[in-house]
């Protein structure tokens, strides 16, 4: 995993090239962000390859800005490369793609209209239509796949679906073969045409950089050449074919409780960010009443009936309402905020409709999230002349505000204990102290200003949402990191494993026999993993399947024998013997108890009414108390009674 970590130390640095946007104080927000975020520090040490795409992704929206604004080649160059890094790590790099590509068109669609019309040539475009450009060239040899969603009506196979027999998910086949090798050729001859008219010496060095590392990386550096067709193709056509399958069963909701329990800090501050930086600037609001009217309809549509109608129009409310706000846009500023407002609006939409929905695809949902939560705190923070604000009274917020907020806390949770007069003496203080609070603040906003109270105030809550954030983030990734009982886990495998692996290389140790110790892993139900890790180095390791062998009739000769808890009546007349230790049972997986799946819009309002069942959210945010146990699949181990309880001198 030391990969992993290496990418995540490398992301904090990247936002370093949109400092010319962010402005000092914003990057240096962003990159502390990314450095306490809960998810980006668990997942910088995950075995998995989202924490690359968050450096691609993040280096590619950096160098589309300097592009923007310093129009050198170079950053075309340089994007070009990200943008063949992002294709060959994983298949959100299309979202990534679709996402920031949506958003340059906002920025040049008057100037694509007109060369449309033809009105304007390819030559003359501005530095934003450029971008479409080179990324769309890049990007429609990839797309060709997109065809199989049509492939039944034409009864052929384009991207076969998961578990079709004989061939890989996503994978074309008869005649389906060759027209995935036209459709390829057309959109491949169609983007070399475009940068001909744009171009041809800039655009043919693009697609040199591009093709060159998606050759050499699809292919293994060359020594799998059939790797390219199933990059260019399977790519897209993988997850044209599993889509309906919904690897995990999550609800649309799910990033929403994800998201608001560890990245909760850029969540807030970027859901006003984006409403802000999207509505400021504008000549009229009034055509946002009519996306407003329409998301609070299909809100209601859905967590009430229901209905899969009020959910997509829901999703794209908010996508239409930034977007249209980013086209609109007039200064460089407004360009620059309203597209990470879009940015941030259309991911965590998109990963929401996605079918497959997991813990790990939350570093894409939460990056976005964190550059314009701290875009917007950048602003917010250097817009205020701290000196003099707090050396007229400001500091008194510093105290006073924190204690506001234990008081309040403390009268929103009060119970009585029978207590009569002493509680309602308890209860009078409480409110006492809110109200005094209030008139104090209310006194001190007149002095020193709103702004400056506001922005003081502002950074006293960030601040203490911070520090959660920093204790959510520790006990993911340091106490919990291999226990399911967060939300960031998905099914991992068990804390007895290792120790298990332990105990086998001591029993080589005892025996004498080292790694050439025998042993025997049932793989039913996928099993053998992670055993074939651990036991890498063994040379006489099986992995029968014991629910397809049939029933273990011979004892076997093996030292030690790890079966699927499912099979043990399979193996229990050989096992259960003299020559074996009675078998001891231990987790192999564990998993996160779902019980958030089938939440219910009566569920949802009565919990915000009723005090009392706010008690099971607050448990689990603070003390990561469970509502129901964790969940597991179990193996047994025997080992033979002969293996001595010392080294054999």
């Amino acid at each position: 995993r030391l990969i992993e970590a290496l990418f995540g130390a490398v992301l904090i640095f990247v936002p370093l090239l949109l400092r010319p946007r962010l402005g000092n104080v914003g990057a240096l927000l962003v990159a502390v962000m990314l450095a306490f975020s809960p998810t980006m520090l668990y997942f910088s040490r995950f075995a998995r390859n989202d924490i690359f795409m968050a450096v691609w992704t993040l280096a590619l929206v950096g160098v589309v800005w300097r592009y923007m604004d310093e129009k050198q080649p170079k950053w075309l160059y340089a994007a070009a490369v990200l943008m063949a890094l992002g294709f060959a790590t994983k298949e959100s790099q299309f979202i990534v793609v679709a996402l920031v590509g949506l958003g340059l068109v906002a920025l040049s669609w008057k100037e694509l209209g007109e060369w449309i019309w033809g009105q304007r040539y390819l030559d003359e475009f501005s530095s934003s239509g450029i971008l479409v450009i080179v990324l769309g060239t890049m990007t429609l040899p990839m797309l060709g796949a997109f065809s199989g969603i049509f492939q039944d009506t034409f009864g052929i196979i384009l991207t076969a679906p998961e578990h079709t027999p004989g061939l890989a998910t996503g994978e074309a086949d008869g005649i389906g073969v060759v027209s995935a090798i036209i459709i390829t050729g057309v959109l491949t001859a169609l983007a070399f045409a475009i940068i001909f008219k744009w171009n041809l010496k800039i655009g043919l060095i693009l697609m040199a950089i591009f093709w060159v590392i998606t050759f050499l990386l699809f292919t293994s550096l060359g020594t799998n050449l059939i790797g390219i067709t199933s990059g260019v193709w399977q790519s897209l056509g993988y997850w044209i074919g599993q889509q309906d399958v919904r690897r995990g069963s999550q609800p649309w909701y799910y990033y929403f409780i994800v998201v608001s329990v560890y990245d909760f800090l850029p969540w807030v501050v970027a859901i006003v960010a984006g409403i802000f930086y999207s509505i400021r600037g504008l000549k009229s609001y009034y055509w946002t009443i009519i996306p407003a009217a329409v998301a609070v309809v299909a809100f209601a549509v859905t967590l009430v009936a229901s209905v899969s109608l009020g959910g997509v129009l829901f999703a794209g409310v908010p996508i239409v309402f930034t977007l249209i706000s980013l086209a609109m846009a007039e200064t460089s500023e407004q360009k620059f905020t309203r597209f990470l407002a879009f940015w941030a609006t259309g991911t965590f939409v998109a990963y929401s409709l996605a079918g497959e929905k997991m813990p790990w695809l939350t570093v894409n949902v939460t990056l976005p999230l964190i550059l314009l939560a701290g875009k917007a705190l950048g602003d917010a923070f250097t817009g205020v002349e701290w000196r003099r604000s707090v050396v007229n009274g400001g500091w008194m917020l510093y105290i006073g505000l924190p204690i506001f907020l234990v008081v309040a806390w403390r009268a929103i949770f009060f119970e009585t204990h029978g207590n009569g007069l002493i509680d309602l003496i308890e209860l009078w203080v409480l409110l006492a102290i809110i109200g005094f609070s209030l008139f104090g603040m209310w006194q001190l906003t007149k002095r020193i200003g709103r702004a400056p109270a506001w922005t003081i105030s502002l950074s006293v809550v960030v601040g203490v949402m911070f520090v959660l954030t920093v204790r959510a983030g520790w006990i993911a990734t340091y106490i919990n990191s291999d226990v399911p009982n967060e939300l960031l886990i998905y099914t991992q495998t068990a804390p007895d494993i290792p120790r298990l692996a332990n105990e086998i290389k001591a029993a080589g140790e005892l025996t004498g026999t080292g790694n050439t110790i025998n042993l025997i892993i049932d793989g039913t139900d996928g099993f053998s993993w992670p055993w074939y890790w651990y036991l890498r180095d063994y040379t006489t390791v099986s992995y029968p399947e014991y629910d397809t062998t049939g029933k273990l009739e011979n004892t076997p000769e093996s030292s030690i024998v790890v079966v699927n808890a499912r099979n043990a009546s399979v193996v229990k007349d050989a096992l259960e013997v003299p020559e074996f230790s009675e078998g001891r049972r231990f987790q192999h997986r564990q998993w996160f108890p779902e019980d958030y799946r089938n939440i219910t819009a009566g569920d949802f309002f009565g919990t915000i009414i009723d005090r009392r069942r706010w008690e099971g959210a607050i448990d689990f945010f603070f003390f990561r108390k469970l509502p129901s146990p964790i969940g597991g699949v179990d193996s047994f181990v025997y080992f033979r009674n002969d293996i001595p309880l010392s080294v054999p001198e």
